[in-house]
């Protein structure tokens, strides 16, 4: 590889990722012939380097395990217990970790490990060895053979350089650039250098909105990301590049918004892919910024308080908070509440949208359940990313389609007034085939108004959500009606939620009773990786074509249930606090900038079953001529077993008994007469249960409608 003239001055401080917090007990356990990749696993395997398996399966999270593992990640933890203790024996332990990799590498069970050239993977494992071989530089050890070292740090060099290896659109590539900038620095080499560069900057109009929030949908990955910026950020601006003030500049902003999305307690809000973590005093880029002052709990002076309600409607959120500084109360006793609707990209992202966290003396009330694991086939994981486990309408017991950028404008926050007595947002969800749903979210501090206005081409079950910390203690429960003591003690507060609408039933689910039935499906919450806890889910349920949910919340000493009028004809919302009284237009439909269409091709297909005989129709008319193709496939094997193909007749008819199968659904194919351009949509399912068939109507939106 080329050198340039320039020398570029990089130490073992400059990879900031090491010393962790846990070196030292990663190292001993290491040293005890215990495998320790990461502090997200809390058991660990016995392992001989002399016979080690580097294609092993550990833990319920094998295909994360194996990632750190082919990170090297113990190199890093035993080169930072070096550091931090002076043992040789750290270093020495950590040669032979990378000597037994390399070995690995070159065999051919190594083209077995889609791990081992991981784009996330490479990165961390240049860093743990670019790290490793600075500290022995600068020591003046020689543990392995310096030709062996520089060969594998240049092989990294030239994969991390090549764009064919490069993942763009998530945290994993920023981990690429940051390890080829410290190799490019490392090697002195311009070229490796202007890459991550290009790469980092374009990066950063993807993974950040103009608002400073991670498109990666979660806390844990917008101090990931953060992070990742600020260190290249740093290391550019030590070798005097303007693009790395710049990168400390957008990670500050970036900053600002964990100090609002902390809790009064500095625990994070586990919104999207998030773990529950403790921000007590944490490191913050900016002394005067609000994750400074948040996570210090006010004791860190600032220039000036910062809002006690923030809305960010392009990347979708509304945070609001009782009191940043208080003479008579406990800074951790504010009521805050996180609000989330929308998103760009589906990475990390959750079913979340039009859903809240809410938080009130010193105790989290209603709770976003976690992320578990990212094993996407592990049943408690496939749960917690639906819309049933976050507290917001679900519809027939169903969550609805996220995972397709095409969809990432059918939601989002259309609407923000913020003011000193109150904060209202609101958000909309039009990501169910054939149901439309606004949320009216208000916040007056120790007061929500929640309005759910759901319409629809069918009658469905609709059910509103409220996931339940287990710092409450339910009091009382009706039809329409849920009142908890939150906390344990004697004068504890309540928290009251009142349906003021007519028309909704009750049910409290259990998760250790779920549990038992071996169904995964509320009442389930998870905040640390690989665990999981039983929480209680109250579901107001609600059986209409169309329906509005008008919910009072409110925290106090009493059940507060007159804090709140709506007048449904003036649309006037009444907040009533003490002898005060604010009044609150609320926008009807037509008044608001929904940002895309309420209609889509194919959402509008109406169902008739006679003896089994079932008639689709297409309830749309278009402006164009159209044409329909109609498909019954096999569900189990994926067989068409009947086809009709293109009329302009907008009916299909099939006798479900014609068919073999137990299982199968209809597709039907819209063709555009004059642009010949075509979209479909499945329509139902239907299973054969007992000799009889029971219909699934289809609410998951196919992308390819949205092309019409």
């Amino acid at each position: 590889m080329k050198e340039i003239n320039r020398r570029f001055n990089l130490k073992s401080n400059d990879v900031k990722s090491f010393p962790k917090k846990n070196t030292l007990q990663a190292a001993e356990i290491l040293m005890g012939g215990n495998l320790y990749v990461d502090p997200w696993f809390e058991s660990f395997m016995p392992y001989e380097l002399k016979s080690f398996d580097w294609n092993v399966k550990y833990s319920k999270a094998p295909t994360t395990h194996q990632l750190y593992l082919q990170g090297l990640t113990p190199v890093a933890y035993l080169t930072g217990a070096f550091v931090l203790e002076q043992r040789k024996e750290y270093l020495a332990l950590a040669s032979e970790f990378i000597s037994s990799w390399n070995a690995f590498q070159k065999t051919k069970e190594s083209k077995e490990n889609e791990y081992i050239w991981d784009h996330h993977g490479v990165a961390i494992r240049a860093e743990s060895i670019l790290y490793f071989a600075l500290i022995c530089q600068e020591y003046n050890y020689k543990f392995i053979d310096e030709e062996v070292i520089n060969d594998i740090r240049e092989q990294h060099a030239v994969w991390l350089s090549d764009n064919e290896n490069y993942l763009s659109g998530t945290n994993h590539g920023v981990f690429e650039n940051k390890a080829l900038l410290y190799l490019g620095y490392a090697l002195s080499n311009r070229s490796m250098i202007e890459i991550a560069k290009k790469r980092t900057y374009e990066e950063s109009k993807v993974l950040f909105t103009s608002e400073g929030i991670t498109t990666e949908n979660s806390f844990n990955y917008q101090r990931i990301n953060k992070e990742l910026f600020f260190e290249i950020g740093e290391i550019l601006s030590k070798n005097s590049d303007p693009l790395g003030e710049e990168l400390i500049k957008l990670t500050s902003k970036a900053e600002d918004f964990m100090g609002y999305a902390i809790k009064p307690n500095r625990y994070c809000s586990t919104f999207g892919d998030t773990m529950i973590a403790y921000y007590g005093d944490c490191f913050t880029i900016n002394p005067n910024g609000v994750l400074a002052y948040a996570s210090s709990q006010a004791k860190k002076n600032i220039p000036k308080l910062p809002p006690k309600m923030v809305s960010y409607p392009i990347s979708g959120y509304f945070i609001g908070r009782e009191f940043w500084s208080s003479k008579d109360k406990s800074f951790s006793d504010a009521t805050w509440t996180l609000f989330k609707c929308g998103y760009s990209n589906i990475v990390h992202k959750q079913a979340d949208d039009n859903s809240f966290s809410l938080y009130s003396r010193g105790h989290d009330i209603f709770v976003d359940c976690g992320m578990y694991n990212y094993m996407f086939r592990d049943p408690v994981r496939h749960y917690l990313r639906t819309a049933n486990a976050h507290n917001t309408v679900i519809v027939d017991e169903s969550s609805f389609e996220f995972q397709r950028n095409a969809l990432c404008d059918r939601c989002g926050i259309i609407h923000s007034d913020i003011n000193e007595k109150y904060g209202y947002v609101v958000g909309y969800n039009y990501l169910y085939l054939g149901v439309y749903m606004l949320r009216h979210f208000v916040f007056a501090y120790n007061k929500i108004f929640i309005i759910d206005k759901i319409e629809s081409n069918t009658s469905h079950k609709y059910t509103q959500l409220f996931h339940l910390s287990n710092d409450l203690t339910i009091k009382f429960l009706s039809k329409n009606k849920l009142v908890a003591d939150i906390g344990n003690n004697p004068d504890c507060s309540k928290v009251s939620v009142s349906q003021m609408n007519n028309g909704t039933d009750i049910e409290l689910i259990y998760g250790g009773d779920v549990a038992r039935k071996n169904e995964q499906s509320y009442g389930i919450m998870s905040e640390e990786f690989n665990s999981f806890f039983n929480i209680n889910t109250v579901k107001f349920n609600a059986n209409a074509k169309d329906f509005v949910y008008l919910t009072s919340i409110s925290i106090g000493e009493e059940d507060n249930k007159d804090a709140f009028n709506y007048n449904s004809n003036t649309n006037i919302l009444s907040i009533y606090e003490s002898d005060k009284c604010i009044e609150l237009k609320i926008l009807q439909e037509n008044e608001l900038n929904i940002k895309c269409k309420k209609k889509i091709p194919l959402d509008n297909c109406s169902i008739e079953n006679d003896n089994d005989v079932i008639t689709v129709k297409d309830n749309d008319n278009y402006n164009e001529d159209v044409s329909y193709a109609w498909y019954v496939v096999d569900e189990d094997t994926r067989e068409k077993i009947f086809i009709q193909m293109y009329k302009k007749d907008k009916y299909f008819k099939f006798d479900l008994n014609t068919s073999n199968s137990q299982r199968i659904h209809i597709r039907v194919f819209l063709l555009n007469e004059l642009t010949n351009f075509k979209c479909s949509q499945i329509v139902a399912h239907f299973k054969k249960t007992n000799g009889e068939w029971v219909m699934r109507k289809e609410l998951g939106i196919d992308p390819s409608v949205l092309l019409y």
